[in-house]
This record gives structure tokens, sequence and C-alpha cells, in this order.
């Protein structure tokens, strides 16, 4: 039997809710191929609060929630929220070291999984919880209490979390569904673990409003991905820029470039890192014409959002900063003119000089453009220069997929560069070569790596911790 709960209209869950109940005989997600109504949905909810609440996860407690299937893991955020607590979902691919220093950071009283991990104590719940007559004591629930802490990738440090409470993430959901300039007649893809606080945001804008939502595994086949995509009830999707890669070898390959693949979706986003020039233009190409690309930043959301012509025109930028943003370039204390590169920074009337920690330029039409991020910087010998710029140089080379940049340091020269490819070690001497015509020999990499695969985390991104350690494992000689 559940306890009546009481909910703020300006609350995110008070909104998730209502739109659940108004939608309890319509399939609302689909999973596996089996879709979920709004009243089955609800039903699965409180029966994880009702074991949550079983041991001993109480009113204003913090759970961590690391969870790869993004169904299980916002229903179990929701079920925190009707208990009264607040959650954050951390990528599952997190080394168990940094998961214990998130749960120090957030002071968390609970760590909840479908998997047990090795060094982290941990609640484990069943993928299909046991629907009964759970008894779950709701509390009301406070705008100003802490919904959920979104949380950076942490690909190149620990990930920095952002406090949103019930009150403020419910303002933030209503103002992206009433801000949409595209209408989404269908269902929305979600391709991405919610580890990703962009995926995450996704399916709570979603349930707010009831929309359906086609939740695919983290780990799936580009044809399953594909054939998604094809479907005539999907009309959204935001894709890493990896993925919009191997789909536009797919549409290369059809023969037909003036045909677009996805005609029926109204919108395609990349997420997770910028697309670089090639992918977007021929993303709105060959893929979708609805096909859209926006810069956003932890603690700042939507900075620029470029689409349509204005990637055809000018596709390496990320577009014009929104109208309510003060964005500038600096070099140090020193404000950059147009076409210099600096670091970005973002202001409005809440914050001032808010840094997402990315490099880029402005032109002379006011559109922004990223060239890497500030960690990127690399330092060799007096010599400063960018580790994008070098990806990018390699990515031309038709052999090579995926590629990153690490370094380590070393006391006499600075940074010791590594230019790790997706290749076989017999094509190391052509990249070689590529290298030496596109970037100047200040600029090399001190060493190449083959290896079969890059491992990336949860939400796609190229896993730099794993990288430096299979650097420190093949040693300099590979």
């Amino acid at each position: 039997m559940r306890s009546a709960i009481t909910t703020e209209n300006t609350t995110a869950l008070g909104m998730i809710i209502a739109a659940l109940g108004a939608a309890k005989d319509r399939p609302i997600v689909e999973r596996r191929g089996r879709w979920y109504t709004g009243q089955n949905l609800l039903d699965r909810i409180y029966a994880r609060a009702a074991d949550l609440q079983s041991v001993g996860f109480r009113k204003s407690g913090m759970a961590v929630i690391i969870v790869s299937d993004n169904l299980i893991a916002i229903e179990q955020l929701l079920a925190c929220w009707i208990i009264g607590g607040a959650g954050a979902c951390v990528d599952f691919r997190t080394p168990p070291v940094r998961i214990t220093e998130s749960v120090a950071q957030l002071d968390a009283s609970l760590v909840i999984g479908l998997k047990q991990l090795d060094g982290v104590a941990m609640h484990i719940q069943t993928v299909s919880p046991k629907i009964g007559d759970q008894q779950v004591q709701t509390s009301n629930v406070s705008p100003d209490s802490i919904a959920i802490h979104f949380a950076s990738s942490g690909t190149t440090g620990p990930p920095r979390f952002t406090p949103s409470t019930q009150s403020r993430l419910g303002t933030n959901i209503k103002t992206t569904n009433q801000a949409r300039d595209w209408d989404v007649p269908g269902a929305a893809l979600s391709a991405i673990s919610v580890g990703y606080s962009a995926s995450c945001f996704l399916w709570l804008s979603k349930l707010s409003e009831g929309k359906p939502i086609v939740a695919l595994d983290l780990v799936h086949r580009l044809s399953e991905l594909d054939n998604s995509l094809k479907r005539p009830d999907v009309s959204e999707a935001g894709l890493a820029p990896a993925q919009i890669r191997k789909l536009l070898e797919i549409a290369q390959s059809n023969g037909q470039p003036t045909t677009h693949r996805y005609p029926q979706l109204t919108n395609l986003c990349s997420v997770g890192g910028p697309a670089n020039q090639a992918e977007k233009h021929g993303a709105v190409m060959r893929l979708s014409k609805s096909y859209r690309m926006t810069y956003s930043a932890v603690g700042i959301g939507k900075i620029a959002r470029i689409l349509g012509v204005d990637i055809e025109q000018k596709p390496a930028s990320v577009g014009r900063p929104e109208a309510h943003l003060d964005v500038r370039i600096y070099d140090g204390d020193r404000l950059c003119g147009v076409g210099e590169i600096g670091e970005i920074s973002v202001s409005n009337d809440v914050f001032d000089d808010k840094r997402p920690g990315d490099m880029g330029y402005f032109d002379a039409d006011g559109y922004l453009y990223i060239t890497g991020r500030v960690q990127g910087l690399l330092c060799r010998n007096g010599v400063n220069f960018n580790a994008q710029r070098l990806i990018e140089a390699v990515l031309d080379h038709d052999m090579i997929a995926n590629a990153e940049v690490v370094s380590k340091p070393d006391r006499d020269q600075g940074d010791i560069v590594y230019l790790v490819v997706e290749a076989r070690q017999s094509d190391v001497a052509s990249i070689w070569t590529a290298v030496r015509k596109r970037i100047p020999v200040a600029e090399h990499p001190d060493h190449i790596i083959a290896v079969d695969a890059i491992p990336i985390t949860a939400s796609l991104k190229n896993d730099l911790p794993a990288l430096r350690s299979i650097i420190q494992e093949l040693g300099d000689d590979h």
C-alpha cells in the first residue's frame, strides 16, 4: 500500500509523477522490445522505493547510482525522490577508487547498482522489481531539497558534481521543453547511459511530458542503432560523435549521396563531445536535415547551437552563443579579439566568468569555434601546442577511425606525448608520414601506439585514465 505523496507542481518529481499518472494506460518506455505504460513505471518506481527504505535509505539521504541500464537508473533516481532523498548517476565503468571518492564527496549514504563492484559497498537491486503492495513512507517533497547531482564525465580527472534542487530542475525541464523550436511527434531514442548527465536530463524531460522513449543497451550493435533510427515511431536521437562517424560510413556506402538515411527524424544531435566539421556537414547532408549540435557545459547549460544551413556554411563552428549569455574569449586576463584563440568564459545574470574549460575563438560574424580543451594544451621543451590539432590531423587518414593523445610528465622536457590510434601495428609507419606532412615538427608526438580499440566511457568518450594505464603497461618501445 502506498502512502500519499504531496508534490509541488514546480518540482521535477511532481511533473514526472503527474505525467506518468496521466499516461497510466499508454506505452511510455520501450526496453528490449517490451513497452512499459505509465502505470507499469509507477509500480516499478514504488517497488524500488520500498526496497531502498528496507535497507535504511531515508529522507534527505543521498544515493550514488551505478547502473548502465538507463531505464533502471532513472527508476532508482525517482525512487530516491519519492522517499525525499537525492541521487547522482555515475558512469558504471568508473574505477572503484574513483567511486569511493565520489561517495565521500557527496556524503552518500547508499550506493545502488545491478552488479557488485570490487571494493565498493553496494546495495544490489534486481532488473525487474517484485510488484506488490509495498509500504512506502513518502514525505512532502520540498522545492528546495536537492534532487540530483549532475556530473561531468570525469575522463580527465575526478568528476565535478553540480547540485540541482527539485524546483530548479523542474524549471530547467520546463524551460527546455518550452524552448524547443522543433516538433517531436514520436519517440526519443536513448542510446547513451544515464551516467552521462545530458542523457539523464533527456530522460527526465521526456518523462515530465509523458513522451515515449526507446531505450537501447549501452553496448549495442551498429546495425541495431541504424535500424532503430529508421523506425517510423522514432523522431529524436542524441548520439556521440563516434556513432555519427560510423553511421556516415553506412550512408556513404549506399552510393546515393543526396539521400538522407533517416528522413523521418525531427531532431538528430551530437552529445558527449564536439563533432568535427566533416561529421557535422556529413550528418546534415546524408543522415538528417534536422541534425544539430549543441555546445553545453555542466553548471552552465546550453551555450550555443548550430544546425541546418549554418552547418553547411560554417561546419567548424558550434554556432552563435545564446542571446541571454555573455560569452568572451580570454588569453589570461586579456580579452581576445576576432580570430584570437583563448579560454572561453560565460556570464549571465546569475553567474560571472564561468569557464567550461574549453579553448576557442569568434569569427567576424559572431560564430563561436572550439579548438580544444584547456587541459588539452601540452608543453614540451618550452613549446605550447594543442592535442586536438594532432588528433584531427590523423583522423583525416583513411585507416584511422579513432585517435587520442595522452601525456605523462617528464622533469626535463615537460610532457611526453603519446598518440594512440585504432590501427594495425604495421600502419604506424604510414601514420608517422601523415603526421610529418600535416604537423610542425615541434608538435610531433614522442610515440605513436597502435591498439585494436581505444577504451571508451559510458558516455562514449575516449577513456583517458584507461589509456594512461595502457601507456604504463606497454612502455615506450611500442
